[in-house]
């Protein structure tokens, strides 16, 4: 498994001895390792409100810091500030202990997410 921090206020992830310098004016928000790359989830609020890729704020990086995916946008949309919708960002993300990535939605859902492309399955209902 990779080893993976970040720092600089959530602005450069550390994957072993790589600093890599996080595109798009975000911070991170969390960070899952995996054997042969390392997951990330933007914080969305700290990204400028125009920030083209806001519905697609989880991204995949390898072992050498190249970005491998984005997140495909979700379907369930908002009215954003400028009156037109836009699909939601995700909220968070966890590794499970089969390995597998699944990634929280709007809505109380949790969605799969295919490692090898960013493609997300069927989501499921979390109820609480």
């Amino acid at each position: 498994m990779l080893h993976v921090t970040y720092s600089d206020e959530g602005r450069t992830l550390k994957i072993g001895n790589r600093n890599i310098q996080i595109p798009d004016l975000c911070r991170i928000y969390d960070v899952a390792a995996f054997d042969d790359r390392a997951v990330v989830i933007l914080d969305v609020y700290d990204c400028p409100y125009d920030f083209p890729n806001r519905a697609r704020n989880v991204v995949a990086f390898d072992a050498e810091g190249n970005l491998l995916w984005r997140i495909e946008p979700m379907k369930v949309t908002f009215t954003g500030r400028d009156g037109k919708e836009h699909p939601h960002p995700y909220f968070g993300i966890e590794k499970h202990p089969d390995g597998t990535l699944w990634a929280f939605g709007a809505m109380g859902s949790l969605r799969p997410v295919d490692l090898a492309t960013g493609r997300t399955g069927k989501p499921i209902r979390v109820d609480k």
